[in-house]
């Protein structure tokens, strides 16, 4: 039932009152909801509890949607990032009549006397307003998922270690049914019993690889999260004895305690980070790309993994339609078996040797590859191999297919994950996909123009005045997907827009604390 105009006006008043103590509201909300109501700590995240990301991110929302009540459609981006991360987690609309009632009345414990009736009333009907828009999305999200509509046992088939902090985990359903596809961009929830809390915690990690056309299993990169540095936290003057370095729950327990054979519990595919191709021209809201304009794909730590996938996925479609038109992997013309596989996907320590032997290479490697200007070269056993002509078996016509600038940005060479990988698909598409690594720190080894492009942080200014964002920059088709640290993005989007990028050409990922 929608809101009366009198409702909405009483609404828009209590705008000021939120911005004073909205804060305040939603730490009692939590604290009593998860106090009476245990069972639902499997679903709040604890370490957003403790940090005050979640109690904040209500807070702001409970404000911006006071303040635009009057035009829903100004957080629709925002309404649907919830939906897909509420779904991830299998949020129930029984749910939402318990968080109501307990919001309602800590507004009420929070406000007194000053939340006279009528101001109550308003605010019930404008929570059930928006509760019943998001129970009603998200049953349509479940309904195109009626064969898995709850958390479902995945067994660890395979651990690699990417680097010191980021390890992968490839997952495979105990029942051994098909799994279904997946946008590249978009995450599964995994969900663990937390011994120190005496509960299951759940988290959202990217799915880091394109999609297998066997169905067979997922990957998932995690990087450990270490939790706060007490010591800064002290010598920024914080009370050491509120102080807990509160280490991430979930990325502890997979590294330390998970290994292959054990089961953990795995939500189906969500989120709306994801990139497909399209036809028609760019929507970006649907996160789609036109394959004759420039894509950006710009991640820096962790947040490479969705990038991961989405490269793969737009060299694995254009590969596939290459097969068709005759060139599968052989010279003769005929059309591959394998058409909707991906060669390309990266499997762990094996993944630079499995891609050259696709592009036609065979033999030993150490995979070292030019990362500027399109120009590419394997070294093996200390002999540097040209791309074998073999290789226009996998090398993408640059009229037909997407203009891939991958720019990653890292603390040095040793958390930098799948860089062999990446360089051996610089390799095998050298006119199809540009690398660039930003690293501050290279190790003695690493070589300029190889390992790595620019020995600095970061900048949307030093691409530019090397002109590697030129192609991209005068093509008003061309799109960027970011994901990273909240602080990068930001810094991202501002450089892209100084550089007159518009705003909605710019995706940004933010899992944010949303419930």
């Amino acid at each position: 039932m929608s809101l009366t105009s009198s409702q909405k006006s009483i609404i828009k008043a209590t705008v000021p009152v939120l911005a004073e103590h909205g804060l305040t509201i939603t730490k009692l909300f939590y604290k009593n909801l998860l106090r009476e109501i245990p069972s639902l700590n499997d679903v709040f995240n604890t370490a957003n509890q403790a940090n005050g990301a979640q109690p904040g991110a209500l807070a702001y929302s409970l404000h911006a949607y006071a303040q635009n009540i009057d035009d829903l459609a100004a957080l629709s981006a925002f309404v649907a990032r919830v939906n897909q991360k509420h779904a991830s987690l299998y949020v129930r609309p029984e749910q939402y009549e318990v968080v109501g009632r307990y919001l309602l009345a800590a507004m009420g414990n929070v406000l007194g006397d000053a939340l006279a009736p009528e101001i109550l009333d308003a605010w019930t009907a404008a929570y059930w307003q928006l509760a019943n828009l998001m129970i009603a999305r998200e049953a349509e999200i479940y309904s195109h998922e009626a064969t898995w509509s709850d958390w479902r046992p995945f067994r660890i088939v395979r651990k690699v270690h990417e680097t010191a902090e980021i390890t992968s985990f490839y997952l495979a359903p105990t029942d051994g049914k098909r799994l279904p596809m997946y946008r590249p961009g978009q995450y599964i929830s995994v969900q663990v019993d937390v011994e120190s809390l005496k509960y299951s915690q759940a988290r959202q990690y990217s799915l880091s690889r394109a999609a297998r056309v066997e169905g067979d299993s997922y990957r998932i990169s995690v990087k450990r999260e270490k939790g706060l540095s007490v010591a800064a936290a002290k010598a920024d003057g914080h009370n050491a004895e509120d102080i807990q370095a509160r280490p991430g729950y979930v990325s502890n327990v997979l590294h330390d305690h998970k290994h292959v054979g054990d089961v953990v519990q795995v939500s189906h595919p969500a989120g709306e980070f994801y990139l497909e191709p399209t036809s028609g021209a760019s929507d970006v809201e649907s996160a789609s790309y036109r394959p004759d304009h420039p894509v950006v794909l710009i991640s820096a730590g962790v947040g490479i993994t969705p990038m991961m996938a989405m490269l793969e996925a737009m060299l694995c479609t254009s590969a596939a339609q290459e097969r068709v038109d005759g060139y599968a992997g052989t010279n003769n013309g005929s059309k591959a078996k394998t058409v909707g596989t991906c060669p390309f996907t990266s499997d762990g320590d094996a993944n630079a040797n499995e891609a050259l032997k696709t592009s036609g290479y065979t033999g030993s490697t150490s995979v070292s590859t030019g990362l500027q200007n399109g120009h590419a070269s394997i070294h093996t056993n200390g002999h540097t191999v040209s791309p074998s002509p073999q290789s226009k078996n996998v090398t993408i016509s640059s009229t037909t297919a997407p203009k891939i600038h991958f720019i990653h940005a890292t603390r040095s060479s040793l958390h930098i994950p799948f860089l062999p990988h990446l360089q051996s698909l610089q390799h095998s598409h050298p006119a199809q996909l540009r690398l660039t690594i930003f690293n501050p720190s290279p190790s003695p080894m690493a070589q300029e123009g190889l390992d790595w492009s620019f020995r600095e942080r970061f900048s949307i200014k030093r691409l530019q005045k090397d002109g590697l964002l030129d192609s991209a920059l005068e093509d008003e088709g061309s799109v960027y997907f970011v994901c990273g640290p909240e602080g990068f993005m930001a810094d991202v989007r501002r450089g892209l827009e100084s550089a007159g990028v518009e705003r909605e050409r710019v995706r940004v990922e933010n899992f944010g604390a949303g419930v």
